[in-house]
């Protein structure tokens, strides 16, 4: 049976290496604060398939989160803080193999992937300004 302990907290720390976090990213937590920044897991832990010698492929699934400043005007605001979520999702989609989380000696990685291509717009908070992007990624592997 494959242990669920510790791979959250290894996705946090792996996912801190994302440059425009400077090491600062949340877990299940973010406030209406333009540049907050954080990873909610998702509960999908799923074996995929199953093998005799009892290990299994898995998925892995996370959410990554960013409260952005929001216009409602013509300027470049809302265009700037979607760059920065592509940008979130290119780093993903470029860290496997060379940069993985650290699931345990008995754990093989064999992907890390954004579920989506572009960050979702999930809520604007009209009054602050502000509003919170997401995007949701995976992690397969073998335990």
């Amino acid at each position: 049976m494959a242990s669920v302990q510790g791979k959250t907290d290894a996705v946090v720390t792996w996912a801190k290496g994302w440059p425009e976090l400077d090491g600062y990213l949340k877990l299940n937590a973010v406030s209406t604060e333009a540049g907050e920044h954080a990873l909610n897991t998702v509960y999908n832990d799923v074996a995929i398939t199953e093998y005799v010698d009892g290990t299994a492929k898995r998925e892995y699934t996370f959410a990554l989160i960013m409260i952005a400043e929001w216009s409602d005007g013509f300027d470049g605001i809302n265009a700037e803080a979607n760059r920065l979520g592509e940008s979130w999702i290119d780093w993903v989609a470029g860290q496997y193999p060379d940069n993985v989380p650290d699931f345990g000696q008995n754990a093989s990685i064999s992907k890390i992937e954004p579920l989506y291509n572009v960050p979702s717009l999930a809520m604007v908070y009209q009054e602050d300004s502000l509003a919170k992007y997401m995007f949701q990624a995976k992690i397969t592997y073998t335990e």
